[in-house]
């Protein structure tokens, strides 16, 4: 058990004898790594933020420390690609049979019947106690965002975030078919609500009708205030989603300069090999940052009796790599899709 009673409130403290990895280190490094990598250092701490890092020992003052014992330190989380209005649901709506349309059925009928803004406010503020207590500094959420919800869902969402902006940075990202865009007026609409909560505008793109039409509209409202774009891509078994390729076309169609992120993109692992390597190419050249999120789609993607599912995900995220392109791997701790 760490003794932390030498912490006070406000006050500058040292963590003494603290194990961490060296290529975690900006800039000079205290020290000369193990042969695994490790550095043993002392970490000074004041106002909430780290001032030095020195070696283990190196320092002589009377700082209050706190000896780890050589106990490892490590960055925060940081979760890209959550669901805080979706979070701890199933105990009332569980997934019936595990798979993903059982799944989006299954939130959508929670949906209607259970989610006032009393009912969003209670999941998503303990959602973010459970993810504060495991260390997460940083969280991005999709909030469902159809034209009867995202009244509600919003204004709880920007309030949740004042009130944890101290303790985690939580972002906001719509959430609708791709479809819900031809509505013009909820399109407005939501893409207003997004630039008042200073949140990113998003969209789910599978197969569907018009998607060149639909991204640049997208796109055009997204340019005119200023918004980052993340958009859920492809999560699903079939080859012929080739979502991911649109959007990447859209981004150079467009000159579209904000950033651009794509999540889940299961259905690039099925394709062809020629196909994939021509749509990496593109995603490398549009700036594309991809989200993986292997926890959830290894849950709800393709488990069918009598047969080995035959994935290409860890090739295609060596691919993906090799391009330069930013991978994120997500947990998606609301285990629901959309």
């Amino acid at each position: 058990m760490i003794d932390i009673s030498a912490i006070a409130p406000g006050k500058p403290f040292r963590l003494s004898r603290a194990t961490v990895p060296a290529c975690l280190i900006e800039g000079h490094v205290p020290g000369d790594p193990d042969a695994d990598g490790l550095l043993s250092v002392d970490i000074d701490v004041s106002d909430g933020h780290i001032f030095a890092i020195n070696e283990a020992g190196a320092t002589v003052d009377h700082a209050p420390a706190v000896d780890l014992d050589d106990g490892m330190v490590w960055p925060c989380f940081a979760d890209i690609h959550t669901h805080l209005d979706k979070s701890h649901i199933w105990p009332r709506k569980p997934n019936p049979d595990g798979s993903r349309p059982a799944a989006i059925k299954a939130t959508e009928e929670d949906r209607l019947k259970h989610w006032t803004a009393d009912d969003v406010r209670t999941r998503m503020d303990f959602a973010l106690r459970c993810a504060y207590a495991h260390g997460t500094a940083a969280i991005r959420t999709h909030i469902d965002s159809q034209p009867e919800q995202y009244g509600i869902s919003w204004p709880v969402f920007r309030e949740l975030r004042e009130e944890w902006k101290d303790r985690i940075l939580v972002q906001g990202v719509s959430l609708q078919h791709a479809h819900g865009f031809t509505d013009k007026g909820w399109a407005v609409d939501i893409a207003d609500t997004v630039k008042e909560s200073a949140g990113i505008l998003g969209a789910v793109l599978n197969v569907q009708e018009n998607t060149a039409g639909i991204l640049d509209l997208v796109f055009g409202l997204a340019a005119e205030r200023g918004l980052d774009l993340d958009f859920h891509v492809d999560e699903q078994g079939d080859p012929m989603a080739k979502s991911f390729d649109a959007v990447a076309e859209a981004v150079l169609r467009n000159k579209f300069e904000g950033k651009v992120n794509v999540g889940h993109c299961c259905a690039l692992a099925l394709r062809p090999e020629d196909e994939v390597k021509r749509a990496l190419d593109l995603a490398a050249e549009a700036h594309l940052a991809v989200t993986s999120l292997p926890m959830v789609n290894l849950f709800l993607q393709d488990r069918v009796a009598g047969r080995t599912p035959r994935w290409r995900g860890p090739t295609i995220l060596h691919e993906l790599k090799a391009r330069g392109i930013p991978v994120i791997l997500s947990s998606d701790n609301s285990r629901d899709p959309f």
